[in-house]
């Protein structure tokens, strides 16, 4: 019970992290302003626009923020399909960890893929 509290208020504050991103990291909503969406290696290297970026990361942002808050919620309530959404939220983070890399997201992939691999492996 204790653990299954502990994985909950886990994911929701997980999911509380990547709202971070979402949000811009100077006053104003110019694209400057969200610089860690669009000064990444997806619009330096790869070619896309910074508004396409920015919008992608975004949106991004905003599902994983969602779905860790509402996998969180639903195995504090106890619901089975807390370990679905849990594990297509952290394929949308890697996703946006893979999309926009930065050396110190690698806490972040090992984290999205303990909560696949405990979503996998724990039953409650």
């Amino acid at each position: 019970m204790w653990l299954q509290i502990l994985i909950g208020i886990f994911l929701i504050l997980h999911g509380l992290v990547h709202w971070v991103y979402a949000a811009p990291q100077e006053k104003g909503a110019e694209p400057k302003a969200f610089n860690a969406l669009t000064g990444r290696w997806l619009v330096k290297k790869a070619g896309i626009k910074a508004p396409l970026a920015l919008k992608l990361g975004i949106a991004l942002m905003i599902v994983a923020s969602a779905g860790f808050v509402v996998s969180g919620i639903a195995l504090l309530c106890s619901q089975s399909w807390w370990a679905t959404v849990a594990i297509r939220t952290a394929g949308v983070s890697l996703a946006f960890i893979f999309l926009y890399w930065e050396k110190w997201m690698f806490g972040g992939a090992l984290l999205n893929i303990g909560v696949i691999l405990l979503a996998l492996l724990w039953e409650f």
